[in-house]
């Protein structure tokens, strides 16, 4: 079983940093300075065993944060995402994310494909939201995400 290759294209002053997870994981920050700070988390995940209970993430079921994110519209376009998935169906979604009083200015990727998933958030605030597909990681072969760093919730006053 083979991990992943992903290759985040960033905005420009934007710093990457390896992290030593499970799979393969990179995080990229925005610089520091005025205004909202966001993070961008890629995790891909080769499981030992599929499990059909969801998961529980920071205290929500898996399955409820799923049906949160999907209900939400979409709030950028596709047209600078690309995914290389081998032989398999991919489905891809971008949207924003609020939670209580706080806006999170979330770039959630989900692209999940017959028996494989890249699971994608954004995190900001100590605010966390991920959605969740089957966590098996076999045949993605590779996954090239370009970050917007315009993207702007327009929710948030």
């Amino acid at each position: 079983m083979s991990q992943a290759a992903i290759d985040i294209k960033l905005p420009e002053g934007w710093e990457a940093v390896e992290k030593p997870l499970a799979g393969a994981s990179l995080q990229a920050y925005e610089p520091p300075g005025p205004g909202f700070r966001s993070s961008l988390t890629v995790h891909a995940f080769v499981p030992a065993e599929v499990s059909d209970t969801p998961p529980e993430i920071d205290g929500l079921h898996a399955a409820q944060v799923t049906d949160m994110v999907n209900a939400l519209p979409s709030a950028h376009d596709l047209e600078n995402t690309e995914t290389t998935v081998k032989g398999l169906r991919t489905k891809v979604s971008v949207v924003g994310f609020r939670q209580d009083e706080y806006t999170v200015l979330a770039r959630i990727w989900t692209i999940q494909a017959f028996n494989g998933v890249i699971q994608v958030a954004g995190l900001c605030d100590a605010q966390r939201v991920t959605a969740v597909g089957p966590l098996i990681n076999a045949a993605v072969e590779s996954l090239t995400i370009n970050v917007d760093p315009d993207f702007v919730d327009p929710e948030r006053p």
